[in-house]
Formats: structure tokens, C-alpha cells, sequence
């Protein structure tokens, strides 16, 4: 019964632990600005292939270049509201191998009549941010058409105060795989405590022989039985160890999902 109770004391430390981290970790305080690119830059007028169409630009200027779009989302992923004191360096989304921007817009934002995000040009590859308030989680998904080509990236720079401004990758596929283990060890959790509660208080091993001496002794009935037993007493302990790694090793996926940030999402996508 004690070496029972050491394995399962040291389980729940180590359970206990994790779980310690991920709130600690997840309840941190910081001010943050984070961006991502949504897919690669898409082709939308190939000059070689116009096939007739011409295109040309506000001053009536003829494009004989590849015109391509980009796409991206910016918020504040922070705790803290970033005013326009916190500003030291203009906040800018730059395209990086591009030849100069052709048009952009502000495609969607959150309750857009509070923070009234605004684009503006700063020069041919660049955009000023402008924003009357830039609350947590307040953000916006942008476009940008452009002269470049496909290898063009976006990159948002500037210096706000105490706030790191941090790029991330997000993808869809992993975002509905990773919510469908967060279901998983929910589940997971409180199977694997009933089962060392079982090992703990219920003993199987007795019970099943309690249930074999009552029984009738037809050599048939004692095959069954046995059989039963042998179920009961070789599969409980490799499930309960099996339920106990498996939790284990998901509460450790999320705790460095956290600290990795493979868990952010957007509030726009």
C-alpha cells in the first residue's frame, strides 16, 4: 500500500506541477503586439498573361509587372493598453522584396467605431498605424496590393514602450487539431484519477477471487471466469500506466505550447 501511494503521490506532484506552470505561465502580465501573414502573397494580374486587360495605377501610370496581394492580422495580444505615449518609433507594416504599394485597406476590425484603426503611407513599401485605442485584444486584418512577387514578406517595426512586437505563424489545421486534444485530456483527467483511485481503494485481485470461490466449479464456468480474471488483474495495471502517461504527456504538450505561444489565437482571422 505505500509504494501505491509514493507512485501516486509522485503522479499528482508531477501533474500538479505542469498544470503549476501552464497558469503561472499563461497568467503573466506582458505588453505585446503580435502579427502574422495570412498564406503567401497571391497572384492577382500577371503581366505575360493579361490576355488583353491592362492595368494602370491611380496617376493613370501603365503596370507591365506581376501585381500581387498580401494579407495579415495585427492586435494587441498584450494586458495592458498601448496609448500613443507608449510610442517612441512609429508603428509600421513593411514589405520586405517588393518593388512599392499599389493599394491597401483595412479589411475588418473588432468594434471598429472604438479603436478606428487607420492606414496611412509612409513610402513606397511602408504604412503608418494609427489608432485612437488599442485595447487588449483589439486588432485588425489588413491587404495590401502590390508590385513584387511571391517572395515578398510582411514585417511590422517600430518601438512602443516596454512592448514586444512578435510575429507568429498560425495555421487552421493546427488550431482545430490542438482544441480537439484540449477535449481529449479533458476527458483524460478525470478517467486517469478514478483509475488510481481504483488502484488505491478497490483491489481487484481480491475481489475477483472472492468471486471465483462462490461461483460454481464447472471446469467450463472456471475457464470463463479465469479468463475474467486474467482481464481484470493483467489489464488494469498497463491501462492505468498507459491513462497515466498519456495525461502526463499532453499536460506537458500544452505547458510548452504556452511557453512556445503554439496556442495564440487571433481574435481575427
Amino acid at each position: 500500500m505505500r509504494s501505491k501511494i509514493n507512485i501516486v503521490s509522485l503522479a499528482i506532484t508531477i501533474l500538479f506541477g505542469l498544470l503549476a506552470v501552464y497558469f503561472w505561465w499563461d497568467g503573466k502580465k506582458k505588453k505585446e503586439i503580435s502579427y502574422f501573414t495570412i498564406d503567401t502573397p497571391s497572384l492577382v494580374f500577371s503581366h505575360k498573361n493579361a490576355y488583353g486587360l491592362t492595368l494602370y495605377e491611380k496617376d493613370s501610370l501603365l503596370i507591365n509587372q506581376d501585381v500581387y496581394l498580401i494579407q495579415g492580422v495585427i492586435w494587441n495580444s498584450g494586458d495592458f493598453t498601448i496609448t500613443k505615449e507608449d510610442i517612441r518609433k512609429p508603428l509600421k507594416i513593411s514589405l520586405l522584396n517588393s518593388e512599392r504599394i499599389l493599394d491597401y485597406n483595412i479589411s475588418h476590425q473588432e468594434v471598429s467605431d472604438i479603436p478606428q484603426f487607420t492606414l496611412e503611407k509612409a513610402n513606397d513599401n511602408s504604412l503608418l498605424i494609427n489608432w485612437k485605442y488599442f485595447d487588449p485584444n483589439y486588432g485588425f486584418k489588413f491587404q495590401i496590393v502590390f508590385i513584387g512577387n511571391e517572395s515578398t514578406t510582411l514585417n511590422v517595426n517600430g518601438n512602443v514602450a516596454l512592448t514586444q512586437i512578435k510575429q507568429i505563424t498560425i495555421n487552421p489545421k493546427q488550431i482545430e487539431e490542438d482544441n480537439e486534444l484540449k477535449m481529449i485530456l479533458i476527458l483524460f483527467i478525470p478517467l486517469t484519477i478514478l483509475l488510481w483511485c481504483g488502484h488505491l481503494f478497490f483491489n481487484p485481485q481480491k475481489m475477483t477471487r472472492l468471486f471465483l470461490k462462490k461461483q460454481s466449479t464447472s471446469k467450463s464456468m472456471t475457464i470463463i471466469r479465469r479468463l475474467n480474471y486474467a482481464l481484470i488483474i493483467k489489464g488494469f495495471k498497463p491501462l492505468l500506466f498507459l491513462y497515466t502517461i498519456v495525461t502526463v504527456g499532453m499536460i506537458a504538450y500544452f505547458v510548452f505550447g504556452i511557453i512556445t505561444n503554439r496556442f495564440v489565437e487571433p481574435p481575427i482571422y
